[in-house]
């Protein structure tokens, strides 16, 4: 059995085995080995990929400004979609930053249970009450299992 041919393999050998469709990789492989008789053929089958799905972590909360972009003030609504533990730390609350990353205000967090809708009313001051000026926010809705980021704008 020298050179190219149309004789299948599996029926030269015997090969009971029932072939697998579709092969996702097309990985069945076969090769020869030595150049004089008798020849070593090997067969590989590497059969269906193991699928590694990375975690995705659930969304924890969905959040929006209105009226976004505003003038004077906006409510920030959110709502929390998963159990999530309420163990304060500095990280987690709602916080505003201006478009340099710098911190301009933060609000106090509230305990709020699984699907209950919760706001807070910005008036467009910082954490010392003054005015902040017109440019891009981010307004970041931090939890211990992940954050949330909307942008608001304010305009003159």
């Amino acid at each position: 059995m020298a050179g190219w041919t149309d004789y299948y393999l599996r029926d030269f050998f015997n090969i009971q085995e029932s072939v697998r469709y579709p092969n996702t990789c097309g990985a069945y492989l076969v090769w020869t080995q030595g150049d004089s008789v008798p020849y070593s053929i090997y067969f590989a089958d590497f059969g269906y990929p193991i699928g590694i799905r990375e975690t995705q972590q659930a969304q924890i909360m969905t959040a929006f400004a209105q009226p976004n972009p505003f003038s004077q003030m906006t409510d920030i609504k959110y709502l929390i979609t998963d159990r999530l533990r309420h163990t304060p730390d500095e990280k987690s609350g709602l916080k505003i930053y201006n478009s340099i990353g710098q911190l301009v205000k933060d609000f106090p967090r509230y305990r709020v249970g699984i699907s209950q809708q919760s706001s807070v009313r910005w008036d467009g001051n910082d954490n010392a009450g003054n005015e902040v000026p017109a440019g891009l926010y981010f307004c970041c809705l931090a939890e211990e299992t992940g954050d949330y980021l909307i942008k608001i704008v304010k305009v003159d």
